[in-house]
């Protein structure tokens, strides 16, 4: 007989039991039993979750921002006076396939309960009633159960005579006891590496220091020999310590740790112990696990790591099985787990000798290197009896293989314990092409209408035709009269219809010179080549193949052209204008672009047209949105029109998966996917600059990312299509598919970022940011590999064109986010990893500059292409003015200027950056007049030199270029042939008004009222609203054309 359900007993609530009862729920009832109460073991201070155990974990849905987990980046050793010895980084996450964890002891475990006791009914999970017993021990170090296993008392944990200490100090406490964070506690500066302070002096003391809670807390494991009237210490690590021993023992230490050691307000005391190893952990239906079955000490932090691994090993209790094969299953762990762990405890106790880092790191590899799961693999080699898993459990990987990809649901038996809300499933990332946001397609069918390029719900009045039966439809007329009478009758009265809104305000034709905004023939081949080899390897508008055909046909014969074709080629060139490098050309290009977007616009905007309501339609309005970015014509109300943009294409179903559509040719199906996603990628772009939310959930949409296939695939498909090609094979949807990947966190963050009525919690930034950062570096690692496979003939700078294309989508959701605590940080030093983020973030926009053809994309764009004016400028200076300010004396500025050298030539890139973008057409002078008056600050403050002279100064010269730029551009302007009569009668006859961004005028400042302090978040804003004396803007100086910043004196600088 077979039970599809145990009854599963585990005896203990610490860290083995609750972790074994989270997995053994999935399939089974399961019951805890704890001498105490659920708080038993809640003691205790902080506790280090290594790779090994964290993969395990993620199989379960724990969650690490929950429990307060900070991510581990290696080690750093000082010695007792704070001086750094060595530096050990250590990838865990790139060498072992997850992150080391360090958490406050009490937090892993309420999120441990948590997943043990979340109500799991709703599931709908039903089996035959539990009929057999499986008894786990789990019961700690002191087990009471374990005699009844091994059949002996001899096995008991005995101490090794070494004392630890243990408190958790906050960081708000220990910042008002020192006034600051030491280096190896500070967010910016401790690198996220846990640190050790060892006494050097033969005597085995040793503070270990490690981040917790989110770095709200540092948890202080604090080592010594034991001292001989201690023996009669409670033997259990939350037991009470005598504050005043540890003082004394450490008090040789520098004066930080000293005054933190003395705030502490809970100390505990373990006198470290461990177990000799177990000859068996198993009896029958018995087995013996965590703790009881092989307690070591932390020296190797591999105790927690140890239990969440035993826990997983219960894996093997799936359902079905008989009841022989039940009886093997403790067997099987037994012969994987112990032998394991045995290795393991051994490695601990060689750790507190002295072995060298090459031994520590060859531990640590194998330990580490543990895949969840893995007593699965191991138990069918040595010719176990592995069961086979059902379809509803995790899967569980081979030797080798990662953790990561696994499904996790939370099934039967909840712990008879508190029971929180839980959502019921968990999903982990399997690679960078597929994300685990991403909507899967509902296995049911489309519930609407599909009429024409259109969708209905059930609120629209066709949904409700199909649904009246008895009524009399023109489909239903005898054939013989229809095909007489009725067809006929309605083919006139559509005719008529037609001729009548010909007579309405409507579409006019194209105008017919619309071929002379189009440049000479070799300069749109190579501007079509460059939109192709740029943006349509980054976004999917137009199918390459396709296009390229349509276009020599046009170059043949141009009459043959259609009206939509026309409109996406002018937009192309409109598009590639600003990246091409001939500087005599771009004045007359320039031009161009923005007619021709007005010519888009007016025939897309005209009223009572449903024909738009196409792929071309949809094509054209992407291609437009995109060309008034590129150009800057009206690129910062992007958001309006992508809204517009959404909801156009969610009327033409792009929002559900064209597999639900009906039959439609693979190329439509590829088209409406890529489509989709570059739209979604627009309007969550354009929202984040708007300061506005996004307008669309997940939740909303289930349309697949496009196949990973080229374009020249499509053509030649037939049938159900090509295979989608592997995703470490570049094609030319890679780069779509990368940002399609994090566009549900993305969208998520952007919500966040611009909500007008709530205000993040700082936790639920750090959580968004970390998940943000691992997307860039994981975005960064594919697009290299990208880069390095890729065998196109493109040229270096178009294939690095991708490169900067993703790092300045994805990083500037990092830098928005954390962009307000960052200023703040000057005078909350809670927010110092924000600033640290954020000049990162910055940084990396500024690097962008050195890609040429990006470089122009910057210099002409508007929107979000303004990022290094907006955001990076301000982060960048007001990070230099913070440190100068910090070391005010002339011996630290002149000693750390060479230091700050890197960091002052990004400064100096930003000034000129603003300067060149005037000579490109912006016309608003605010971020050079800034990035002048910024840098001039600070070189006096370099200089020791008065700043507000000097930033008046800077002001006053800033002044008198952008308004002699102003002027050359007006000339340039005037001077530029106007587009043909009919081409600008037809432009602003018939299209809706469509605003655009100019200045005003350019008395924004005052000089007896600015406020310097660049950390003030009305900083900038504060100028729209001041006026400076009128003498400053009739300067002599009468500058030139070109660079400016090595001729004038920006290094002058003030004294308040």
């Amino acid at each position: 007989m077979t039970a599809e359900k145990l009854r599963i007993i585990i005896v203990g609530s610490g860290l083995a039991g609750l972790a074994a009862a989270r997995i053994l729920r999935e399939h089974h009832d399961v019951t805890v039993y704890e001498r105490g109460g659920p708080d038993t073991a809640t003691g205790g201070q902080g506790i280090c979750l290594f790779s090994n155990g964290v993969k395990v974990l993620q199989t379960m849905g724990f969650d690490r921002f929950r429990a307060g987990g900070v991510p581990c980046y290696g080690y750093r050793l000082f010695d007792k006076d704070g001086n750094q010895l060595q530096v050990f980084p250590i990838d865990f996450k790139g060498r072992y396939g997850a992150d080391t964890l360090s958490m406050k002891r009490s937090d892993f475990r309420d999120e441990l309960l948590r997943l043990a006791t979340a109500p799991s009914d709703e599931l709908g999970i039903q089996g035959s009633p539990a009929q057999i017993v499986f008894n786990t021990i789990a019961d700690g170090v002191h087990s009471r159960l374990r005699r009844r296993i091994v059949g002996s008392d001899s096995y008991q944990a005995k101490k090794n005579g070494l004392t630890c200490y243990r408190i958790a100090a906050s960081a708000e406490a220990v910042k008002e006891a020192l006034g600051y964070l030491p280096v190896w506690w500070e967010p910016s500066t401790a690198e996220g590496r846990i640190s050790g302070l060892q006494a050097g002096d033969g005597s085995s003391r040793m503070i270990a220091a490690y981040a917790i809670r989110n770095y709200e807390y540092m948890n202080f494991s604090c080592l010594f020999p034991t001292r001989e009237h201690k023996g009669n210490v409670l033997e259990s690590w939350y037991a009470d310590g005598d504050r005043r021993e540890m003082i004394e023992v450490f008090s040789d230490y520098y004066d930080p740790i000293r005054k933190i050691l003395s705030i502490a307000t809970e100390v505990k005391v373990w006198e470290l112990q461990d177990m000799d190893p177990l000859p068996n952990w198993n009896r029958g239906r018995a087995i013996v696990i965590g703790d009881a079955a092989h307690a070591m000490t932390p020296l190797q932090g591999q105790g927690a790591n140890m239990a969440v691994k035993d826990a997983d090993s219960l894996r093997l209790l799936s359902p079905g099985l008989s009841h022989v094969e039940i009886e093997s299953v403790p067997e099987q762990v037994d012969k994987v787990r112990r032998p394991r762990a045995s290795r393991v405890l051994e490695d601990t106790r060689v750790m507190a000798k002295d072995i060298s880092m090459e031994e520590r790191l060859a531990n640590l590899d194998y330990n580490c290197g543990y895949n969840g799961g893995l007593v699965l693999a191991e138990a069918a080699d040595q010719g176990a009896s592995a069961p086979q898993q059902p379809a509803s459990s995790p899967p569980n990987p081979t030797i080798g293989e990662s953790t990561e990809p696994v499904t996790s649901i939370v099934s039967e038996g909840p712990v008879r314990y508190i029971p929180p809300d839980l959502d019921s499933t968990h999903n982990v990332p399997q690679d960078l092409s597929v994300s685990p946001s991403t909507p899967q397609a509902p296995p049911g069918p489309f519930h609407g209408i599909l009429s024409k390029t259109r969708v209905f719900g059930n609120g629209h009045w066709m949904s409700s035709l199909p649904l009246a039966d008895g009524l009399p439809f023109n489909k239903d007329m005898p054939a013989e009269r229809s095909g007489e009478q009725i067809s006929e009758a309605i083919a006139k009265c559509k005719q008529l219809a037609r001729d009548i809104k010909k007579q309405l305000p409507s579409r006019s034709p194209l105008p017919t010179s619309i071929h002379q905004l189009l440049p000479s023939r070799p300069v749109l081949d190579e501007l079509v080549k460059l939109y192709f080899d740029t943006f349509e390897t980054c976004y999917r508008v137009l199918h390459i193949t396709l296009f390229r055909a349509e276009y020599e046909r046009y170059l043949s014969d141009p009459q043959t052209a259609t009206t939509p074709f026309k409109v996406k080629l002018l937009l192309v060139m409109a598009i590639a204008a600003p990246l091409q490098g001939d500087a005599q050309a771009y004045n007359d290009l320039a031009a161009k672009a923005r007619t021709s977007i007005y010519v888009a616009q007016g025939w897309l905007s005209a009223p009572f047209e449903k024909d738009r309501l196409t792929l071309d339609g949809i094509q054209i309005h992407c291609l437009l949105l995109l060309a008034r970015q590129v150009n800057r014509v009206g690129a910062d109300l992007a958001w309006i029109s992508a809204g517009s943009l959404i909801r156009m294409a969610m009327q033409m179903g792009l929002h559900q998966d064209p597999s639900h559509l009906g039959e439609t040719s693979v190329v439509q199906r590829e088209l409406r996917r890529r489509l989709w996603y570059t739209i979604l990628e627009l309007n969550v772009q354009a929202a984040l600059d708007s300061g506005m939310a996004p307008m669309i959930t997940a939740a909303e949409y289930n349309t697949q990312p496009p196949s990973n296939l080229d374009d020249a695939d499509l053509v030649e498909a037939s049938g159900e299509g090509p295979r989608a090609k592997a995703s470490s094979i570049p094609t030319q949807t890679s780069v779509l598919r990368l940002l399609a990947d994090s566009l549900p966190l993305r969208l998520e963050a952007t919500r966040v970022i611009n909500n007008l009525q709530d205000k993040p919690s700082y936790d639920q930034v750090l959580r968004l940011g970390n998940d943000l950062a691992s997307v860039c570096r994981s975005a960064r690692i594919f697009v290299d590999q990208l880069m390095s496979t890729e065998h196109d003939m493109s040229t270096h700078q178009t294939r690095r064109f991708k490169y900067s294309f993703c790092e300045h989508y994805l990083s500037r959701f990092l830098l928005s986010l954390h962009y307000p605590y960052a200023i703040q940080g000057k005078r909350n030093p809670l927010y110092s990893y924000s600033q640290k983020v954020s000049l990162e973030a910055a940084l990396d926009l500024v690097s962008l500059l050195e890609n040429e053809l990006y470089r122009r994309l910057l210099l002409s764009g508007g929107g979000m292409y303004r990022d290094i004016v907006t955001r990076g400028a301000v982060v960048i200076f007001l990070e230099l003015i913070t440190q100068l300010e910090a070391n005010n004396s002339i011996f630290s500025r002149q000693r750390n200027r060479a230091r700050r050298e890197p960091l002052l030539e990004d400064a100096r890139k930003v000034v000129q950056y603003t300067h060149d973008r005037l000579w490109s057409g912006e016309t608003n002078v605010r971020g050079y007049l800034f990035a002048r008056m910024a840098m001039a600050q600070v070189e006096a403050l370099l200089d020791g030199l008065p700043a507000k002279e000097a930033v008046i100064n800077a002001a006053s010269q800033s002044l008198a270029v952008c308004r002699h730029i102003l002027e050359s551009m007006a000339a340039s302007s005037l001077s530029t042939s106007a587009s043909p009569p009919d081409i600008a009668s037809w432009t602003y006859g018939n299209m809706v008004a469509m605003p655009t961004v100019a200045d005003t005028d350019l008395d924004f400042l005052s000089s007896e009222n600015i406020n310097f302090d660049l950390s003030d978040p009305y900083f900038v804003q504060q100028w729209t609203d001041q006026c400076w004396p009128q003498h400053l803007f009739n300067s002599e100086e009468e500058p030139r054309q070109g660079p400016i910043l090595g001729e004038l004196n920006l290094g002058v600088t003030a004294e308040e």
